[in-house]
């Protein structure tokens, strides 16, 4: 399997930070899936009116331990 790293987290720390499970520094990169997009809601947000922020997530390709972030723009 390829692993994919996302183009406009070349200089972001995530990318090299180790696996807090197992300490592999091997990832794959994507997304949380669903239909519509998976968000961030601040606290007291009404949904669907804004200010959600998009994850993306990464899969440890040793453990299997997924992260999920706030997408960088």
């Amino acid at each position: 399997m390829m692993e994919e790293k996302p183009k406009n987290l070349e200089s972001d720390p995530r990318e090299t930070t180790p696996c807090h499970i197992c300490g592999s520094t091997r990832y794959e990169w994507g997304h949380p899936g669903s239909q519509g997009g998976v968000y961030f809601m601040p606290q007291g947000a009404i949904h669907g009116w804004g200010g959600g922020q998009p994850l993306e997530a990464r899969k440890c390709l040793r453990c299997g331990n997924v992260q999920i972030f706030i997408k960088n723009r």
